[in-house]
Protein backbone atom coordinates (compact mmCIF):
# COMPACT_ATOMS: atom_id res chain seq x y z
CA UNK A 1 0.00 0.00 0.00
CA UNK A 2 2.89 2.74 1.66
CA UNK A 3 4.43 1.91 -2.11
CA UNK A 4 1.06 2.68 -4.15
CA UNK A 5 1.18 5.64 -2.45
CA UNK A 6 4.36 7.05 -2.47
CA UNK A 7 4.42 6.53 -6.93
CA UNK A 8 1.18 9.23 -6.84
CA UNK A 9 1.76 11.32 -3.87
CA UNK A 10 5.28 12.83 -4.36
CA UNK A 11 6.08 16.09 -3.35
CA UNK A 12 6.24 18.62 -5.97
CA UNK A 13 9.00 20.56 -4.33
CA UNK A 14 11.80 18.84 -1.95
CA UNK A 15 12.29 20.79 1.78
CA UNK A 16 15.44 20.97 3.87
CA UNK A 17 15.56 19.26 6.58
CA UNK A 18 16.31 22.20 9.21
CA UNK A 19 12.59 23.29 7.43
CA UNK A 20 10.87 19.95 8.57
CA UNK A 21 11.97 19.76 11.59
CA UNK A 22 11.14 23.18 12.98
CA UNK A 23 7.51 21.62 13.32
CA UNK A 24 8.89 19.56 16.38
CA UNK A 25 8.53 21.36 19.17
CA UNK A 26 10.89 19.23 21.26
CA UNK A 27 14.47 17.88 19.80
CA UNK A 28 17.70 17.49 19.92
CA UNK A 29 19.50 17.80 16.17
CA UNK A 30 22.75 16.76 15.79
CA UNK A 31 24.60 16.25 12.19
CA UNK A 32 24.17 18.28 8.55
CA UNK A 33 20.24 19.54 8.40
CA UNK A 34 20.59 21.39 5.08
CA UNK A 35 19.83 18.01 2.66
CA UNK A 36 16.71 17.85 1.29
CA UNK A 37 14.26 14.99 2.09
CA UNK A 38 12.56 13.12 -0.70
CA UNK A 39 10.03 11.04 1.65
CA UNK A 40 9.51 10.46 4.80
CA UNK A 41 8.91 6.77 6.12
CA UNK A 42 8.27 4.67 9.23
CA UNK A 43 8.94 1.09 7.60
CA UNK A 44 13.01 0.77 6.81
CA UNK A 45 11.82 -1.83 3.70
CA UNK A 46 10.54 1.37 2.00
CA UNK A 47 13.49 3.87 2.62
CA UNK A 48 15.09 5.13 -0.44
CA UNK A 49 17.92 7.47 -1.00
CA UNK A 50 17.54 10.92 0.80
CA UNK A 51 14.35 9.39 3.14
CA UNK A 52 13.91 10.58 6.32
CA UNK A 53 13.24 7.60 8.74
CA UNK A 54 11.36 7.84 11.58
CA UNK A 55 12.04 4.82 13.94
CA UNK A 56 8.81 4.32 16.38
CA UNK A 57 7.94 1.64 19.00
CA UNK A 58 5.89 -0.41 18.27
CA UNK A 59 2.99 -3.77 19.61
CA UNK A 60 5.92 -6.61 18.32
CA UNK A 61 8.49 -4.49 16.33
CA UNK A 62 10.87 -1.34 17.33
CA UNK A 63 11.77 0.94 14.37
CA UNK A 64 14.33 1.59 16.53
CA UNK A 65 15.92 -1.92 15.65
CA UNK A 66 16.10 -1.26 11.81
CA UNK A 67 18.10 2.39 12.44
CA UNK A 68 20.80 0.50 10.52
CA UNK A 69 19.07 -0.55 7.77
CA UNK A 70 17.53 2.29 6.96
CA UNK A 71 20.57 4.25 6.62
CA UNK A 72 22.21 1.27 4.43
CA UNK A 73 19.03 1.88 2.29
CA UNK A 74 20.26 5.68 1.66
CA UNK A 75 18.45 7.40 4.90
CA UNK A 76 19.92 11.08 5.13
CA UNK A 77 17.69 11.53 8.83
CA UNK A 78 16.46 9.58 11.27
CA UNK A 79 13.80 10.90 14.11
CA UNK A 80 13.63 8.23 16.52
CA UNK A 81 13.38 8.80 20.78
CA UNK A 82 17.07 7.57 21.73
CA UNK A 83 20.50 8.16 20.64
CA UNK A 84 22.70 5.39 17.84
CA UNK A 85 26.12 5.26 17.06
CA UNK A 86 26.39 6.74 13.78
CA UNK A 87 27.43 10.01 12.64
CA UNK A 88 27.35 9.80 8.68
CA UNK A 89 23.25 11.08 8.95
CA UNK A 90 21.17 13.95 10.60
CA UNK A 91 19.54 12.40 13.59
CA UNK A 92 16.81 13.98 15.44
CA UNK A 93 15.99 12.68 19.21
CA UNK A 94 12.53 13.62 20.33
CA UNK A 95 10.31 12.45 23.24
CA UNK A 96 7.24 11.00 20.85
CA UNK A 97 8.17 9.42 17.43
CA UNK A 98 4.72 8.58 16.96
CA UNK A 99 3.58 12.54 17.91
CA UNK A 100 7.14 13.29 15.68
CA UNK A 101 5.56 11.51 12.57
CA UNK A 102 2.07 12.74 12.33
CA UNK A 103 3.87 16.44 12.64
CA UNK A 104 6.26 16.01 10.25
CA UNK A 105 4.18 14.40 7.65
CA UNK A 106 1.38 17.25 7.98
CA UNK A 107 4.32 19.73 7.53
CA UNK A 108 6.16 17.53 4.12
CA UNK A 109 2.79 17.50 2.52
CA UNK A 110 2.04 21.49 3.35
CA UNK A 111 -1.10 20.57 5.55
CA UNK A 112 -3.43 19.03 2.89
CA UNK A 113 -6.70 18.82 5.57
CA UNK A 114 -6.47 22.49 5.85
CA UNK A 115 -7.71 23.35 2.22
CA UNK A 116 -10.55 20.64 2.46
CA UNK A 117 -13.79 20.47 4.45
CA UNK A 118 -12.55 17.02 6.03
CA UNK A 119 -15.92 15.20 7.94
CA UNK A 120 -14.83 12.27 10.51
CA UNK A 121 -17.37 9.52 11.54
CA UNK A 122 -16.64 7.79 15.19
CA UNK A 123 -19.21 5.29 17.08
CA UNK A 124 -18.90 1.92 17.46
CA UNK A 125 -21.21 0.39 14.25
CA UNK A 126 -22.21 1.50 11.20
CA UNK A 127 -19.18 4.00 10.63
CA UNK A 128 -18.69 2.13 7.14
CA UNK A 129 -22.03 2.42 6.11
CA UNK A 130 -22.27 6.11 7.12
CA UNK A 131 -19.02 6.90 5.46
CA UNK A 132 -20.45 5.72 2.15
CA UNK A 133 -23.70 7.58 2.74
CA UNK A 134 -22.20 10.78 3.03
CA UNK A 135 -20.17 10.19 0.39
CA UNK A 136 -23.31 9.31 -1.89
CA UNK A 137 -24.75 12.44 -1.09
CA UNK A 138 -21.93 14.75 -1.40
CA UNK A 139 -21.25 12.88 -5.07
CA UNK A 140 -25.06 13.81 -5.37
CA UNK A 141 -24.10 17.95 -5.17
CA UNK A 142 -21.60 17.49 -8.16
CA UNK A 143 -18.71 17.81 -4.56
CA UNK A 144 -15.81 15.73 -5.73
CA UNK A 145 -15.39 13.52 -2.30
CA UNK A 146 -12.65 11.12 -1.10
CA UNK A 147 -13.18 8.89 1.48
CA UNK A 148 -10.81 6.43 3.91
CA UNK A 149 -12.97 3.66 5.71
CA UNK A 150 -12.56 -0.03 7.00
CA UNK A 151 -13.05 -1.43 2.99
CA UNK A 152 -10.75 0.71 1.21
CA UNK A 153 -9.38 4.66 0.95
CA UNK A 154 -10.57 6.34 -2.30
CA UNK A 155 -9.31 9.26 -4.06
CA UNK A 156 -10.73 10.17 -7.58
CA UNK A 157 -9.03 7.70 -9.74
CA UNK A 158 -7.16 5.95 -7.13
CA UNK A 159 -8.45 3.06 -5.24
CA UNK A 160 -6.37 1.16 -2.57
CA UNK A 161 -7.09 -1.51 0.28
CA UNK A 162 -7.44 -0.45 3.36
CA UNK A 163 -5.40 -2.23 6.05
CA UNK A 164 -6.48 -0.20 8.77
CA UNK A 165 -10.09 1.58 9.22
CA UNK A 166 -7.81 4.60 10.21
CA UNK A 167 -4.57 5.00 8.76
CA UNK A 168 -1.23 6.32 10.19
CA UNK A 169 -1.16 9.68 10.32
CA UNK A 170 1.77 9.57 7.36
CA UNK A 171 -0.55 7.67 4.59
CA UNK A 172 -3.40 10.20 5.75
CA UNK A 173 -1.67 13.15 4.93
CA UNK A 174 -0.45 11.27 1.42
CA UNK A 175 -3.79 10.14 0.57
CA UNK A 176 -4.78 13.87 1.30
CA UNK A 177 -2.12 15.11 -1.00
CA UNK A 178 -3.45 12.58 -3.58
CA UNK A 179 -7.28 13.62 -3.29
CA UNK A 180 -5.68 17.48 -3.60
CA UNK A 181 -3.72 16.53 -7.01
CA UNK A 182 -6.97 14.70 -7.89
CA UNK A 183 -9.05 18.31 -7.03
CA UNK A 184 -11.13 16.53 -4.92
CA UNK A 185 -12.27 19.19 -1.88
CA UNK A 186 -14.29 17.38 0.36
CA UNK A 187 -13.14 14.36 2.63
CA UNK A 188 -14.90 11.88 4.74
CA UNK A 189 -13.19 9.53 7.01
CA UNK A 190 -13.81 6.53 9.36
CA UNK A 191 -12.15 7.12 12.46
CA UNK A 192 -11.67 4.77 14.95
CA UNK A 193 -10.64 4.85 18.58
CA UNK A 194 -7.53 3.47 18.40
CA UNK A 195 -6.69 6.42 15.77
CA UNK A 196 -8.29 8.63 17.59
CA UNK A 197 -5.86 7.14 21.23
CA UNK A 198 -2.98 7.21 19.36
CA UNK A 199 -2.56 10.35 17.02
CA UNK A 200 -2.98 9.42 14.05
CA UNK A 201 -5.64 11.95 13.37
CA UNK A 202 -3.81 14.33 15.24
CA UNK A 203 -3.00 17.07 12.82
CA UNK A 204 -6.23 16.58 10.61
CA UNK A 205 -8.11 19.74 10.40
CA UNK A 206 -11.91 18.56 11.06
CA UNK A 207 -15.29 20.63 9.86
CA UNK A 208 -17.62 17.95 10.84
CA UNK A 209 -17.76 14.84 13.27
CA UNK A 210 -20.03 12.48 13.15
CA UNK A 211 -21.17 10.30 15.90
CA UNK A 212 -23.31 7.00 15.32
CA UNK A 213 -23.32 5.11 18.83
CA UNK A 214 -21.54 3.31 21.76
CA UNK A 215 -21.80 0.06 23.07
CA UNK A 216 -18.99 -2.53 23.94
CA UNK A 217 -15.79 -3.24 21.73
CA UNK A 218 -12.07 -2.77 22.05
CA UNK A 219 -11.77 -3.07 25.94
CA UNK A 220 -8.62 -5.34 24.85
CA UNK A 221 -7.03 -2.36 23.79
CA UNK A 222 -8.91 0.58 26.08
CA UNK A 223 -9.61 -1.38 28.89
CA UNK A 224 -13.11 -0.12 30.71
CA UNK A 225 -16.07 1.29 28.38
CA UNK A 226 -15.22 4.65 30.13
CA UNK A 227 -11.92 4.97 28.38
CA UNK A 228 -13.34 3.79 25.01
CA UNK A 229 -15.92 6.44 25.63
CA UNK A 230 -13.12 9.21 26.31
CA UNK A 231 -11.26 8.45 22.86
CA UNK A 232 -14.61 8.41 20.62
CA UNK A 233 -14.68 12.24 22.71
CA UNK A 234 -11.44 13.11 21.18
CA UNK A 235 -12.63 13.52 17.75
CA UNK A 236 -15.24 15.89 19.02
CA UNK A 237 -12.48 17.88 20.46
CA UNK A 238 -11.20 18.55 17.05
CA UNK A 239 -14.01 20.52 16.13
CA UNK A 240 -14.40 24.26 17.89
CA UNK A 241 -16.06 26.94 16.93
CA UNK A 242 -19.27 27.78 15.60
CA UNK A 243 -17.88 27.43 12.01
CA UNK A 244 -17.01 23.76 13.31
CA UNK A 245 -20.59 21.01 13.29
CA UNK A 246 -20.67 18.08 15.49
CA UNK A 247 -23.55 15.54 14.76
CA UNK A 248 -24.69 13.29 17.49
CA UNK A 249 -27.39 10.42 18.26
CA UNK A 250 -29.97 11.16 20.61
CA UNK A 251 -30.84 7.77 20.72
CA UNK A 252 -28.02 6.72 21.76
CA UNK A 253 -27.11 6.37 25.79
CA UNK A 254 -24.26 8.35 25.62
CA UNK A 255 -25.87 11.33 24.47
CA UNK A 256 -25.61 13.37 26.58
CA UNK A 257 -22.04 12.91 27.52
CA UNK A 258 -21.09 13.41 24.30
CA UNK A 259 -23.08 17.04 24.08
CA UNK A 260 -21.37 18.49 27.08
CA UNK A 261 -18.00 17.60 25.19
CA UNK A 262 -19.28 19.71 22.40
CA UNK A 263 -17.70 23.55 21.57
CA UNK A 264 -18.88 23.76 18.04
CA UNK A 265 -22.61 23.97 16.60
CA UNK A 266 -24.75 20.83 16.59
CA UNK A 267 -27.02 19.27 14.84
CA UNK A 268 -29.04 16.12 16.69
CA UNK A 269 -30.62 13.14 15.18
CA UNK A 270 -33.45 10.51 16.44
CA UNK A 271 -35.16 8.06 14.64
CA UNK A 272 -39.04 9.06 15.94
CA UNK A 273 -37.70 11.75 19.02
CA UNK A 274 -39.52 15.03 17.20
CA UNK A 275 -37.22 16.98 19.30
CA UNK A 276 -33.92 15.87 17.18
CA UNK A 277 -32.78 18.46 14.45
CA UNK A 278 -33.31 15.71 11.83
CA UNK A 279 -35.46 13.04 12.58
CA UNK A 280 -37.84 10.53 10.47
CA UNK A 281 -41.80 10.12 10.10
CA UNK A 282 -44.13 7.40 8.40
CA UNK A 283 -41.83 4.75 8.45
CA UNK A 284 -42.73 1.94 5.89
CA UNK A 285 -41.20 -1.53 5.17
CA UNK A 286 -40.18 -2.57 1.74
CA UNK A 287 -39.04 -5.39 -0.05
CA UNK A 288 -35.74 -3.22 -0.59
CA UNK A 289 -35.59 -1.58 2.76
CA UNK A 290 -37.77 1.61 3.94
CA UNK A 291 -39.51 4.71 2.83
CA UNK A 292 -40.15 7.64 5.52
CA UNK A 293 -40.09 11.38 5.47
CA UNK A 294 -37.05 13.06 6.66
CA UNK A 295 -37.37 16.34 9.10
CA UNK A 296 -34.48 18.57 9.10
CA UNK A 297 -34.24 22.59 9.67
CA UNK A 298 -33.74 22.73 5.87
CA UNK A 299 -36.78 21.31 5.42
CA UNK A 300 -38.62 17.99 4.87
CA UNK A 301 -37.89 15.08 2.33
CA UNK A 302 -39.96 11.53 1.04
CA UNK A 303 -37.01 9.11 0.84
CA UNK A 304 -36.76 5.28 -0.48
CA UNK A 305 -33.71 4.24 1.32
CA UNK A 306 -33.00 0.60 -0.62
CA UNK A 307 -31.02 -0.73 2.30
CA UNK A 308 -32.30 -3.77 4.64
CA UNK A 309 -31.92 -3.51 8.39
CA UNK A 310 -33.97 -0.96 10.38
CA UNK A 311 -30.46 0.17 11.78
CA UNK A 312 -29.40 2.01 8.64
CA UNK A 313 -32.46 4.63 9.13
CA UNK A 314 -29.94 5.93 11.74
CA UNK A 315 -27.06 5.99 9.65
CA UNK A 316 -29.13 7.57 6.68
CA UNK A 317 -29.98 10.19 9.71
CA UNK A 318 -26.33 10.42 10.64
CA UNK A 319 -25.08 10.94 7.17
CA UNK A 320 -27.87 13.48 6.51
CA UNK A 321 -26.52 15.74 8.91
CA UNK A 322 -23.22 15.30 8.25
CA UNK A 323 -23.67 16.00 4.32
CA UNK A 324 -26.34 19.23 5.79
CA UNK A 325 -23.46 20.40 7.76
CA UNK A 326 -20.89 19.83 4.77
CA UNK A 327 -23.34 22.56 2.53
CA UNK A 328 -25.71 20.42 0.59
CA UNK A 329 -29.54 20.83 0.37
CA UNK A 330 -32.29 18.50 1.47
CA UNK A 331 -33.00 17.39 -2.31
CA UNK A 332 -29.31 16.35 -3.11
CA UNK A 333 -29.44 14.15 0.86
CA UNK A 334 -32.40 12.71 -0.63
CA UNK A 335 -30.63 11.87 -4.02
CA UNK A 336 -27.70 10.31 -2.81
CA UNK A 337 -29.65 8.40 -0.06
CA UNK A 338 -31.54 6.94 -2.89
CA UNK A 339 -28.56 6.17 -5.14
CA UNK A 340 -27.38 3.75 -2.17
CA UNK A 341 -28.18 -0.13 -2.86
CA UNK A 342 -25.41 -1.64 -0.96
CA UNK A 343 -22.25 -0.98 0.99
CA UNK A 344 -19.60 -4.39 0.44
CA UNK A 345 -19.98 -6.81 3.34
CA UNK A 346 -22.65 -5.18 5.42
CA UNK A 347 -26.17 -7.03 4.74
CA UNK A 348 -24.07 -7.87 1.46
CA UNK A 349 -26.55 -10.67 -0.25
CA UNK A 350 -24.72 -13.26 -2.03
CA UNK A 351 -25.77 -13.76 -5.57
CA UNK A 352 -26.90 -17.97 -5.42
CA UNK A 353 -29.94 -17.97 -7.54
CA UNK A 354 -31.89 -20.34 -5.08
CA UNK A 355 -35.06 -20.01 -3.38
CA UNK A 356 -33.26 -18.54 -0.03
CA UNK A 357 -31.04 -15.97 0.60
CA UNK A 358 -28.05 -15.97 2.28
CA UNK A 359 -26.07 -12.30 3.50
CA UNK A 360 -22.75 -11.48 4.47
CA UNK A 361 -22.29 -9.01 7.05
CA UNK A 362 -18.71 -7.38 8.83
CA UNK A 363 -21.19 -7.38 12.24
CA UNK A 364 -18.45 -8.63 15.11
CA UNK A 365 -19.91 -6.54 18.03
CA UNK A 366 -23.20 -7.64 20.55
CA UNK A 367 -24.98 -4.46 19.13
CA UNK A 368 -24.64 -4.66 15.98
CA UNK A 369 -24.76 -8.35 15.96
CA UNK A 370 -27.96 -8.16 17.24
CA UNK A 371 -29.31 -5.55 14.62
CA UNK A 372 -27.91 -7.68 12.05
CA UNK A 373 -30.10 -11.04 13.45
CA UNK A 374 -32.73 -8.44 14.42
CA UNK A 375 -33.42 -7.40 10.55
CA UNK A 376 -32.38 -10.86 9.10
CA UNK A 377 -35.38 -11.97 11.35
CA UNK A 378 -37.82 -9.69 9.79
CA UNK A 379 -36.95 -10.60 6.13
CA UNK A 380 -37.22 -14.23 7.44
CA UNK A 381 -40.66 -14.27 8.59
CA UNK A 382 -41.97 -17.59 9.56
CA UNK A 383 -39.08 -19.26 8.16
CA UNK A 384 -35.47 -20.23 9.98
CA UNK A 385 -32.88 -18.02 10.54
CA UNK A 386 -29.44 -19.93 9.94
CA UNK A 387 -26.74 -18.14 11.36
CA UNK A 388 -22.89 -18.80 11.31
CA UNK A 389 -20.53 -16.33 13.48
CA UNK A 390 -17.49 -16.81 15.50
CA UNK A 391 -15.50 -14.17 17.91
CA UNK A 392 -11.88 -12.66 17.09
CA UNK A 393 -9.13 -14.00 19.08
CA UNK A 394 -6.35 -11.52 20.93
CA UNK A 395 -9.53 -9.26 21.29
CA UNK A 396 -12.17 -8.12 23.97
CA UNK A 397 -13.14 -11.84 25.58
CA UNK A 398 -16.00 -10.16 27.64
CA UNK A 399 -17.98 -9.49 24.72
CA UNK A 400 -17.54 -13.28 23.63
CA UNK A 401 -21.02 -14.45 25.41
CA UNK A 402 -22.85 -11.25 24.85
CA UNK A 403 -22.38 -11.84 20.64
CA UNK A 404 -23.47 -15.49 21.19
CA UNK A 405 -26.51 -13.95 23.35
CA UNK A 406 -27.28 -11.67 20.78
CA UNK A 407 -27.13 -14.13 17.93
CA UNK A 408 -29.96 -16.49 20.41
CA UNK A 409 -32.56 -13.66 20.58
CA UNK A 410 -33.16 -14.02 16.71
CA UNK A 411 -31.75 -17.39 14.76
CA UNK A 412 -33.32 -20.93 14.57
CA UNK A 413 -29.98 -22.94 14.14
CA UNK A 414 -26.90 -21.56 15.36
CA UNK A 415 -23.22 -22.25 13.90
CA UNK A 416 -20.86 -21.32 16.10
CA UNK A 417 -17.29 -21.41 14.36
CA UNK A 418 -13.76 -19.28 13.82
CA UNK A 419 -13.69 -15.66 12.74
CA UNK A 420 -9.89 -14.68 12.71
CA UNK A 421 -9.02 -16.82 15.81
CA UNK A 422 -4.95 -15.12 15.51
CA UNK A 423 -2.52 -16.78 18.23
CA UNK A 424 -5.38 -17.76 20.62
CA UNK A 425 -6.91 -21.55 20.31
CA UNK A 426 -9.90 -21.57 18.45
CA UNK A 427 -11.67 -23.78 20.44
CA UNK A 428 -11.10 -22.22 24.02
CA UNK A 429 -12.88 -18.92 22.11
CA UNK A 430 -15.90 -21.05 21.31
CA UNK A 431 -16.14 -22.01 24.89
CA UNK A 432 -16.09 -18.45 25.86
CA UNK A 433 -19.06 -18.06 23.41
CA UNK A 434 -20.82 -20.84 24.06
CA UNK A 435 -21.46 -19.61 27.59
CA UNK A 436 -23.80 -17.22 26.28
CA UNK A 437 -25.76 -19.57 23.65
CA UNK A 438 -29.66 -20.50 24.51
CA UNK A 439 -29.56 -24.20 24.68
CA UNK A 440 -32.71 -24.07 23.77
CA UNK A 441 -32.25 -23.55 19.87
CA UNK A 442 -30.05 -25.72 17.36
CA UNK A 443 -26.49 -25.20 18.02
CA UNK A 444 -23.67 -26.56 15.81
CA UNK A 445 -20.26 -26.01 17.43
CA UNK A 446 -17.75 -26.19 14.45
CA UNK A 447 -14.44 -25.17 14.50
CA UNK A 448 -13.25 -24.83 10.78
CA UNK A 449 -15.06 -22.12 8.97
CA UNK A 450 -15.19 -22.96 5.97
CA UNK A 451 -17.08 -26.29 7.11
CA UNK A 452 -19.32 -24.51 9.27
CA UNK A 453 -20.43 -22.49 6.07
CA UNK A 454 -21.03 -25.38 3.70
CA UNK A 455 -23.33 -26.88 6.26
CA UNK A 456 -25.10 -23.63 7.20
CA UNK A 457 -26.31 -22.96 3.10
CA UNK A 458 -26.66 -26.84 2.99
CA UNK A 459 -28.97 -26.76 5.56
CA UNK A 460 -31.07 -24.00 4.27
CA UNK A 461 -34.45 -24.56 2.59
CA UNK A 462 -36.84 -22.47 1.01
CA UNK A 463 -37.75 -19.33 2.33
CA UNK A 464 -35.03 -19.73 4.86
CA UNK A 465 -32.75 -16.97 5.51
CA UNK A 466 -28.76 -17.23 6.32
CA UNK A 467 -26.27 -14.52 7.52
CA UNK A 468 -22.52 -15.18 7.94
CA UNK A 469 -21.26 -12.50 10.31
CA UNK A 470 -17.82 -11.37 11.47
CA UNK A 471 -15.85 -10.99 8.21
CA UNK A 472 -18.47 -8.76 5.57
CA UNK A 473 -15.73 -7.74 2.72
CA UNK A 474 -12.82 -8.96 4.28
CA UNK A 475 -10.86 -11.59 1.92
CA UNK A 476 -8.62 -13.59 4.86
CA UNK A 477 -8.41 -15.61 7.76
CA UNK A 478 -5.93 -14.83 10.52
CA UNK A 479 -4.50 -17.83 12.09
CA UNK A 480 -1.62 -17.57 14.01
CA UNK A 481 0.03 -14.80 12.81
CA UNK A 482 -0.62 -15.69 9.07
CA UNK A 483 -3.25 -14.07 6.86
CA UNK A 484 -4.71 -16.66 5.14
CA UNK A 485 -7.26 -15.93 1.55
CA UNK A 486 -10.87 -16.75 2.96
CA UNK A 487 -13.98 -15.23 1.55
CA UNK A 488 -17.23 -15.90 2.80
CA UNK A 489 -18.91 -15.01 -0.43
CA UNK A 490 -16.73 -17.73 -1.82
CA UNK A 491 -17.28 -20.26 0.09
CA UNK A 492 -21.13 -19.87 0.03
CA UNK A 493 -20.64 -20.54 -3.80
CA UNK A 494 -18.16 -23.33 -3.82
CA UNK A 495 -20.63 -24.98 -1.19
CA UNK A 496 -23.87 -25.02 -3.48
CA UNK A 497 -21.88 -26.64 -6.35
CA UNK A 498 -21.97 -29.73 -4.03
CA UNK A 499 -19.37 -29.61 -1.80
CA UNK A 500 -19.52 -31.97 0.84
CA UNK A 501 -19.45 -31.64 4.65
CA UNK A 502 -17.10 -34.05 7.05
CA UNK A 503 -19.23 -32.69 10.33
CA UNK A 504 -15.95 -31.93 12.22
CA UNK A 505 -17.87 -30.32 15.39
CA UNK A 506 -16.43 -29.50 18.48
CA UNK A 507 -16.75 -32.64 21.07
CA UNK A 508 -18.05 -32.35 24.44
CA UNK A 509 -17.78 -35.22 26.80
Amino acid sequence: MSCLFVKTAKRRVTIKISDLIQILPEKQVSGETEREISKIEYDSRLIEPEDMFVAMPGSRDDGHDYIPDAIRAGAVCVVCERDFENSSVCKVIIPDSRHALSLLAAKFYDFPSRKMLVAGITGTNGKTTTVYMVKSILDAGNKRTGLMGTIEYLAGKYQFNAPNTTPESLHIERLLSIMQAERIRNVVMEVSSHGLKTGRVNMIDFNVAGFTNLTQDHLDFHGTMEEYREAKAMLLDKVKGKDRWAVLNMDDPSYDFFLGRTECSCLTYSIENTRADLHITGIEKTDRGYRFKLISPLGSEEIHLKLPGRYNLNNALCAAGVALASGVNTDTVRSGLEAMTFVPGRMERVDINRDFKVFVDFAHTPDALGHVMKSAREIAGDRNLIAVFGCGGDRDKGKRPLMAKAVSEYADIIFLTSDNPRTEDPEAIINDAEAGLNNSKETHLVLDRKEAITRAVLKASEGDVVVIAGKGHENYQIVGTEKIHFDDREVVREALKGQNSDNREVKRS
